[in-house]
């Protein structure tokens, strides 16, 4: 049994660190990237979605604002970052949404550890060194069987939604 602290972890569980259950990257484009009608969502520091004409990025990734709201999101597919977000790809496809959700979770001391004194930054660092508990294979096959679907619809409908404002902003461009 592992122990942490006080608190005793079952059997086959273990503490583990973000930073080796992911691969960690940044974006590749500066700030003014940004265009009106680029096919591809392009996530900055703000969490107003700009776009972008080209993609760095085809994968299924958590997004994690570097400065700035540090808002966190997940997406898959192409899309195109900020220098200073973070790209989160989960090493295990089957840890993903659980993963998702503990960053989610442990967000606020995430970005309580954040340094500069203007503009306050996180540096790569402060997420690979945070710890999560990780369940046995059995819980994490049950929490996945659970879970899974309700992404997936999520996802689903966060593109639903990119496709409707593609093509509300087309309309719109028609009528002008």
């Amino acid at each position: 049994m592992v122990t942490i602290g006080k608190q005793v972890l079952p059997k086959e569980w273990n503490q583990e660190k973000i930073g080796d259950l992911t691969i960690i990257t940044t974006g590749k484009k500066d700030a003014n990237h940004a265009t009106l009608d680029g096919p591809y969502p392009f996530y900055t520091c703000s969490s107003e979605q700009l776009k972008s004409p080209t993609y760095s990025f085809d994968t299924r990734a958590m997004i994690l604002a570097g400065n700035g709201e540090f808002w966190f999101n997940r997406f898959e597919g192409k899309f195109e970052a900020y220098q200073r977000n973070y790209i989160i790809e989960a090493n295990s496809s089957n840890m993903f949404d659980y993963l998702y959700l503990n960053i989610d979770k442990y967000l606020n001391i995430i970005t309580s550890k954040s340094a500069g004194s203007i503009i306050k930054y996180l540096t790569k660092g402060m997420i690979t060194e945070l710890k999560v508990i990780i369940p046995n294979e059995k819980i994490l096959q049950k929490y996945n069987k659970i879970v899974n679907p309700l992404f997936r619809e999520i996802d689903s409908l966060q593109k639903e939604n990119i496709q409707l404002q593609q093509m509300r902003d087309l309309l719109i461009h028609k009528l002008i």
